[in-house]
């Protein structure tokens, strides 16, 4: 197996979700939600992420996402958000 980076378009289908209520780092105050993200380029890349500029009731499994980046003190993550959210 090859294993190295290859550029990815930043697009996905949300596979779960959970909604945490409890502070896990400084800067991503609950309630967030944990989710896992297929992207489409791969059938086997499902990233570990969280879901950001969305109604908790609105979501969906299966539902098309796009990444958005944010800053985080030092750090810039890559979150997730439906597609046609605005950042």
């Amino acid at each position: 197996m090859n294993v190295g980076a290859e550029p990815v378009s930043g697009r996905g289908t949300l596979y779960a979700f959970t909604v945490v209520n409890r502070e896990f780092a400084p800067g991503v105050k609950p309630p967030y939600v944990a989710a896992y993200v297929d992207l489409v380029e791969q059938d086997s890349l499902r990233l570990l992420t969280n879901i950001v500029n969305a109604r908790i009731g609105d979501l969906t499994n299966d539902m098309a996402v796009q990444v958005v980046y944010h800053d985080i003190g030092d750090e810039t993550l890559a979150y997730f958000e439906p597609v046609g959210q605005e950042s």
